[in-house]
């Protein structure tokens, strides 16, 4: 998702994970797919390079530095064109502005749902991010065991927070 909507995300372990030994079978690296959402020479168009172009899906198209020869790709901390040449345009900052949030609204429908262990209309509801998953897991299946209506939220996830299953959970106990 940082490739495709060209924005800084942020990966989050925790200590738990860094001090934590497990064997586990190997992962096969061949399932995931990479697509680094790169601009080809024939989608530049006429006007030259234009990094931060107004798109329909507003993702706007990328080079790799030095790749296309005659290319120069400006990049600036400050509002911008879609050429990356800094603006003082209103109407240019508000577009900018919309291209970005359009792009968190993607991202909203990309992200994954956090995992619900054990309820389907429970009493107590846990949440919770991080490695501890398995310590978790357990202590609600003792929990369920034991009669008390528990259940647990596992997030990957957590900004933009997912929340088509709380909606749903929210639902489900006001029936």
């Amino acid at each position: 998702m940082a490739d495709k909507y060209q924005m800084p995300m942020i990966l989050l372990i925790d200590k738990h994970l860094a001090d934590y030994n497990m064997v586990v079978e190997s992962f096969d690296f061949s399932r995931i797919s990479i697509d680094r959402y790169l601009a080809d020479e024939d989608a530049l168009g006429n006007g030259g390079y234009k990094r931060f172009k107004l798109t329909e899906d507003e993702i706007s198209p990328r080079l790799i530095l030095g790749k296309v020869k005659g290319q120069t790709v400006l990049v600036s901390s400050d509002e911008h064109d879609e050429k990356g040449h800094i603006t003082e345009s209103s109407t240019m900052r508000v577009a900018m502005v919309n291209k970005r949030m359009k792009n968190l609204e993607g991202i909203k429908g990309e992200i994954e749902e956090p995992i619900l262990i054990r309820a389907n209309n429970p009493e107590y509801l846990i949440f919770f991010w991080g490695s501890t998953y398995g310590a978790v897991k357990r202590i609600v299946e003792r929990l369920v065991d034991e009669g008390v209506s528990t259940g647990v939220l596992v997030f990957g996830d957590i900004w933009p927070l997912p929340i088509k299953m709380l909606k749903d959970l929210a639902g489900r106990r006001k029936t």
